[in-house]
């Protein structure tokens, strides 16, 4: 088939379902379509452009190079390789390169298509690539950028790359019609495809200054089928900003990569770079796995700060908190067979606010581990860190470094209220409290936690804990180089058995400076079981105040290695020995000094005048009262004000000038004698 080429000086405007296209439906490849547009290409009310193969042929490619791309109401631009779900030896389709000075918008749906970008395959030939290079990349109402591989044959066909460069701003927000808005690279195979066949997404990447998720937007890529998922890379020159659910309150904001049920291929890792991260009221970044393959990694570089706080506030998801989510199931009875991805974060400030990060695992499988790296890390008011064995398959391994603070503070006062009005399982395996945890909840052991900072800070009912239902206890060790503070009922805990089951209780190892609790607000350091052995704790620090070894736990701050059953552990400390210091200090003197020999009685002024000030600053030693404050200033007299006595006019000295011979005739060194005036005269 011939070429396409339209020059228009202005605007070129297709309306109504006009299409402009090329085919091939033989050996013969299709034509390619150049649209050279001065202002705006509009696309409107179903109208297409498209080049497609439903033979041996090739596709043509398409190019627009525009002003402005707006498609809308059904508005699409299209390059296909056959019919999807239709059997047939077909050849590659072409790729789509979109090039605008200033903007490109694809929004909502029409009455036969949904608007958008589509580079697709479904014979056993690749699809094309999708390239879009503008200043502003608007997705909304349901429309989509899409790279997809329905594949056929004894092949299978893969997706083509996605790459959107946009130097200000990426915008993916809302739905219509059951559709969401979304960059989404896809696999899947038809029921036709032989069983060797596979059907690879394409990649996904995104280069802007800004991202922004909104309102059940959705950037994705997922495997259905035989064949992997494609990588998400995502880099923001600012800010990215994943926030909310769509209007109709089923579906979060979020960035995904997903093995679906029925899958055999591996999920692909998400990567982003951004200045600052932020996942708002429900929105989500995840990698899962319900089928055969193993899901994807994640990992967040935040230049400047991470934040993952709120939670959904309506609709059937009311109460899922923002998650950086990672698992092998979604539910208990959604479970693949892979292993959970490993989630990754780095930033200078990491903040959770009743926000979550969770490595999950529901089947035989290890659940991935979490590596977090942040100057200053910050849980509030249940913000959560929790890698989980919800079936056999062990935990994974959190590692923390916050090369100055951690501070885990606070819970959710509304989590059980959220609890019951939610049909969500993941609040369900989450709990009220502020907390960093490994945790088993059936047969899978617990995994193992170990944090360095410099300052750990925990209060308010905050826990670290890596605990067990029915198997052995998971190990901590936590190194600071300053202190460790537990404050208002905080909890470091390994204890095995919380099922009233067997299992021995982990090992708590803790290296600081200085550990310090309040003896009477029930802080704890617990390495428990109930049927099996207690663990063993190691405390090793130049002080540790408020808190001290017991058999069991009481209302005080306590140490506890206990067994209800069993055997009971051990408690090591390694404290600086301080009785040097005891041995050394001095007594203070009975003699108290008499302020009024170190001081004058009178001052004087300056000056002739009986004027002057005398200033007293801070306060006295002791208060009289143990409840009273010091005074600021004392009474002080300063006696009599005495006057500078003026000193006496001294002659003038004036310098000698030549030596004098006198009448008696001695010599003398002096100076000139001024004469009188009647003496001048004469």
């Amino acid at each position: 088939a011939g070429n396409i080429a339209v020059d228009v000086v202005d605007s070129f405007i297709l309306r109504s379902g006009a299409q402009l296209r090329t085919d091939t439906i033989g050996q013969g490849n299709a034509g390619d379509i150049l649209i050279e547009v001065g202002g705006s290409l509009d696309l409107a009310n179903d109208a297409t452009i498209s080049s497609g193969t439903f033979g041996l042929g090739r596709g043509g490619d398409i190019t627009v190079n525009a002003g402005r791309l707006v498609a809308s109401n059904g508005g699409q631009i299209s390059a296909g390789s056959g019919r999807q779900f239709v059997s047939g030896n077909f050849g590659p389709s072409g790729n789509i390169i979109i090039n605008t000075s200033d903007l490109v918008e694809v929004d909502g749906i029409g009455n036969l298509n949904r608007s958008g970008i589509f580079a697709e395959t479904s014979s056993p030939n690749d699809a094309g690539n999708l390239n879009v290079n503008t200043r502003i990349l608007r997705v909304l109402n349901g429309a989509a950028i899409a790279s997809g591989a329905s594949g056929s044959g004894s092949l299978g066909g893969d997706g083509g790359t996605l790459t959107i460069v946009a130097t200000d701003l990426v915008e993916v927000s809302g739905s219509q019609a059951n559709r969401i808005s979304a960059l989404v690279t896809e696999g899947v195979l038809d029921a036709s495809a032989d069983d060797s066949a596979t059907s690879n997404a394409g990649n996904l990447i995104v280069e802007t200054g800004n991202l922004r998720v909104l309102n059940g937007g959705s950037i994705s890529s997922s495997t259905f089928s035989r064949g992997n998922a494609g990588n998400i890379f995502i880099s923001a020159e600012n800010d990215i900003v994943v926030d909310g659910i769509s209007s109709d309150g089923e579906r979060f904001s979020t960035v995904s990569s997903a093995v679906e049920a029925g899958a055999r291929g591996s999920g692909g890792d998400i990567a982003i770079s951004a200045n600052n991260l932020s996942l708002l009221n429900g929105g989500r970044l995840q990698t899962t796995t319900t089928g055969v393959g193993d899901a994807g990694d994640i990992d967040v570089e935040a230049r400047n700060s991470l934040n993952i706080s709120g939670f959904i506030a309506r609709g059937s998801l009311q109460g899922v908190p923002s998650v950086i989510l990672s698992a092998n199931g979604i539910r208990r009875d959604v479970v693949g067979t892979g292993i959970g991805g490993k989630i990754q974060l780095s930033a200078p400030t990491i903040t959770l606010t009743n926000g979550v990060v969770d490595a999950r695992t529901f089947n035989s499988q290890p659940g991935g581990n979490i590596t977090v790296e942040a100057d200053s890390l910050g849980l509030f008011q249940g913000g959560q860190i929790v890698s989980a064995s919800n079936g056999a398959g062990p935990a994974g391994t959190i590692i923390i470094e916050a090369a100055e603070r951690v501070e885990i503070s606070g819970f959710d006062a509304n989590f059980f209220e959220r609890l019951s009005e939610t049909s969500s399982e993941l609040i369900d395996l989450l709990q009220e409290e502020s907390n960093i945890s490994v945790r088993s909840f059936n047969d899978g052991a617990a995994g193992n936690i170990v944090l360095s900072t410099g300052e750990l800070t925990m209060s308010d009912r905050s826990q670290i804990i890596a605990e067990s239902a029915a198997v052995d206890g998971g190990n901590i060790t936590l190194m600071m180089s300053d202190f460790l503070l537990l404050r208002n009922n905080s909890l470091i805990s390994t204890t095995a058995g919380t099922a009233q089951a067997g299992g021995n209780g982990g090992n708590i190892t803790i290296s600081a400076p200085f550990i310090v609790a309040i003896p009477d607000e029930n802080s704890d350091i617990a390495a428990d079981a109930f049927e099996g052995a207690g663990g063993n704790v190691s405390i090793t620090a130049q002080g540790v105040f408020g808190i001290e070894p017991r058999a069991q736990r009481t209302s005080l701050s306590d140490i506890t290695a206990s067994s209800e059953l069993g055997i009971s552990g051990v408690v090591n400390f390694n404290v600086l020995d301080a009785s040097f210091i005891e041995n050394n200090l001095n007594e203070l003197s009975g003699e108290f000094v008499d302020t009024a020999a170190l001081t004058a009685s009178s001052c004087i002024a300056r000056s002739g005048d009986t004027e002057s000030t005398f200033v007293i600053t801070g306060g006295e030693g002791l208060p009289q009262q143990p409840e009273s404050i010091t005074s600021t200033s004392s009474s002080y007299s300063t006696g009599t004000v005495q006057p500078v006595t003026e000193p006496a006019a001294i002659p003038t000295i004036q310098e000698p000038q030549r030596v004098y011979r006198l009448a008696d005739g001695r010599l003398v060194l002096s100076h000139e004698c001024e004469l009188s005036e009647s003496k001048a005269s004469a």
